[in-house]
């Protein structure tokens, strides 16, 4: 099992070690209300000239100085939809990277739909169910358990999982880009279940991240970047 004292040295060379996702079973799909709570905390709406106008899935992820994570991600349709189906990405074989998703939030069309903040976790699966289809699906989350920090000789060295949540509806529509922002991208590399990890993305064009540009086919790879963390 890989150590945090690796981390440093996962990503340097040609020589990458095999990143595997798991296969344990998901536990049965829960749903999630979108019935209105009146004592719910008030949320904004979203404004949809923010989401892109292609089809696909996209996903920006900032790293905070908290060593959490904050997600936007935006899921648009050519069919309406009306279920989201999530999971957490896991990757076995890394102490220190099981990612748990809160605080989430779910908009249709611009407005707010989902009050409640589920959390997803494990082998949790979550299904939620849309007041009224939709093209234009926008996920807001916060994600703990998803960087790994290097041993005391690499301070300041970190791994990222940048797209820690898999969302899937039921209409076709393929990935687009995963971004990650908040801190200096070292490397990035994606893997899909026992694949070798391939090197990965690059700069984005205004300077505001790097981004991976995903695969038209097969399943949507994990993003993991080796980062330099901001100073406290």
């Amino acid at each position: 099992m890989l150590t945090a004292a690796a981390v440093g040295l996962m990503l340097a060379g040609a020589n990458v070690a095999i990143w595997n996702v798991s296969t344990e079973q998901p536990q049965e799909p829960s749903s999630i209300s979108t019935a209105v709570d009146p004592d719910a905390e008030p949320s904004p709406a979203v404004d949809n000239s923010a989401i892109p106008d292609r089809p696909g899935t996209y996903v920006q992820t900032q790293l905070l100085s908290n060593g959490r994570l904050r997600s936007d991600e935006y899921i648009v349709t050519r069919e309406p939809t009306d279920t989201v189906t999530l999971r957490v990405r896991p990757l076995s074989g890394y102490d220190g990277i099981a990612p748990v998703v809160q605080r989430l939030e779910v908009f249709a069309d611009g407005s707010r739909v989902a009050p409640a903040r589920p959390r997803v976790s494990g082998t949790d699966v979550r299904t939620v169910t849309l007041s009224e289809p939709s093209t234009r699906v926008h996920l807001r989350y916060v994600t703990s358990r998803g960087v790994l920090e290097s041993a005391p000789s690499e301070t300041g060295r970190a791994l990222v999982l940048a797209n820690p949540l898999s969302a899937v509806v039921e209409v076709p529509v393929r990935p687009r880009w995963v971004q990650l922002t908040g801190a200096d991208v070292l490397s990035l590399s994606c893997v899909v279940g026992e694949q070798t990890p391939q090197p990965c993305g690059g700069p984005d064009d205004v300077g505001a991240g790097w981004r991976v540009e995903l695969p038209r086919a097969g399943v949507s790879p994990g993003v993991l970047a080796q980062v330099d963390l901001p100073a406290a």
